[in-house]
């Protein structure tokens, strides 16, 4: 996949819904592939091969294929509820997609690849972003190894949070994020089955390292207290690839071997030397 920038507007990453991480993998390798100032609108056909799917992904092509079939046959029966709060009107509940191509296992071609095509309510929070404004992004390539959907719900909850962490959020916010309605109502099972695992698989795995600290209200857990740092022991396992952050991009441009050249002529050639940048520098 070549383009591979998820892009949303902030009310869907804190909206609720409900979906498998199979499910999750096949949305977000679509929005990937929405350039930054493209508009869209529901004729728009996202197509998503299986044997990108399986690199992208770490999956062997067998489960990358199941997966997918039974992702894109699913999600055409997923909503999303969007909470727009008291100030701004009555939440919203739409449908993710408007037309979905199931592949035919008597087409081989066919079996290789699924197309879908995003509802018109939907649209607006992930095109025309540069005007809007008020939106997250992260690259799909650090979801490889996440393999909880709510690793991959948090992970993008403190991606939108990482600039003004450590940030508070409150439980009850979490859990209408994630879903969760009556299931893990202990704090033990919250705890284990979903929070502390999802931290787990994000530190290890992602550009980010998260630690947090409970917030009471007498003896009661209310909320948690998140940090975000950046995770370069993360980065630098990564097989094949280098991470620059912006400042280790400023130290390179301060190179002798790279006097002389412009932000963009520096982009190139680091990137022809394998490098990955998180953010480039605004040139």
């Amino acid at each position: 996949m070549k383009k591979n920038i998820i892009r949303k507007h902030n009310e869907i990453i804190q909206a609720c819904y409900r979906l498998t991480s199979s499910e999750l993998r096949l949305i977000y390798s679509c929005i990937s592939k929405i350039d930054y100032e493209q508009l869209i609108d529901e004729e728009n056909i996202f197509a998503i091969n299986v044997h990108d799917y399986a690199k992208t992904f770490n999956l062997p092509l067998t489960n990358a294929r199941r997966d997918l079939k039974k992702a894109v046959a699913r999600i055409w029966e997923q909503d999303i509820t969007i909470k727009k709060g008291a100030k701004n009107g009555s939440d919203i509940k739409v449908r993710w997609l408007s037309s979905i191509s199931v592949p035919d296992e008597k087409d081989r071609y066919k079996d290789d690849t699924v197309e879908i095509r995003f509802s018109p309510q939907i649209i607006p929070y992930l095109t025309n972003l540069k005007e809007q404004g008020n939106f997250t992004l992260y690259k799909l390539e650090h979801l490889s190894d996440l393999k909880s959907t709510y690793s991959i719900r948090l992970y993008e909850i403190m991606k939108k949070i990482q600039k003004i962490s450590p940030q508070s959020i409150q439980i009850s916010d979490l859990r209408e994020m994630f879903c969760l309605n009556n299931k893990y109502p202990r704090m033990k099972d919250f705890k284990g089955s979903v929070l502390d695992k999802a931290v787990g698989e994000i530190n290890k795995s992602t550009d980010i390292k998260i630690s947090y600290e409970n917030q009471k209200r007498g003896k009661s857990i209310i909320g948690f207290k998140f940090t975000i740092k950046e995770n370069k022991l993360s980065l630098e396992n990564k097989p094949g690839k280098k991470y620059l952050s912006e400042s280790e991009i400023l130290k390179m441009a301060q190179l002798s071997k790279f006097t002389g050249y412009s932000w963009p002529k520096l982009y190139l050639k680091l990137e022809s030397q394998g490098y990955t940048f998180e953010r480039k520098h605004k040139y």
